[in-house]
Formats: C-alpha cells, structure tokens, sequence
C-alpha cells in the first residue's frame, strides 16, 4: 500500500510538471508516457497529428488545417525538425 501511494505521488509531481508545457500524460501498461501536438511549423497552429515520447517519424507529410500548407517532417526525442528537401 505504501509503494503505490508512492508511485501515485510521483507521478502527481510529473503530471504537474508537464502540465506546464501545454501536454499530456496517458497511462499505459509501462507507465505514464508523455503525449503532445505537433504545432504547424509555418502558422503555429495545432495540427491533427499527436505524438508521444517514443514516436519518431522521418519524411513525414504534415498537414495543416488551417494554413492548408504540407510540410515535411522528422520527429525524435518529442523535438520535430524540418526535413532536408533534396
């Protein structure tokens, strides 16, 4: 009973610490895993598009709803960066 009251206050101090970053934590069978939106590299917006913190992508064809604009991307470690066009 103490273990788990530990690990349930543990994960409180993440969640809230995450919070603050404007993402989410989901409970999977290992634990709380990060998740977040990718925002549009060209207008800021929100995307359809949600990735977590073992998601990698490269060459990925983002669209954007509102800005209507395709763009390329690579996803590693939650840091997206513009893929190299050739």
């Amino acid at each position: 009973m103490v273990l788990n009251c530990y690990l349930f206050c543990s994960n409180i101090r993440m969640w809230n610490s995450f919070e603050k970053t404007k993402g989410k934590m989901i409970w999977s069978g290992k634990g709380l895993i990060k998740t977040q939106w990718i925002l549009c590299p060209v207008c800021g917006n929100k995307t359809r598009t949600m990735i977590q913190e073992n998601t990698e992508m490269k060459n990925f064809p983002l669209y954007c709803p509102k800005c209507k604009k395709e763009t390329i991307i690579n996803v590693r470690d939650m840091k997206i960066t513009l893929a190299d066009s050739k």
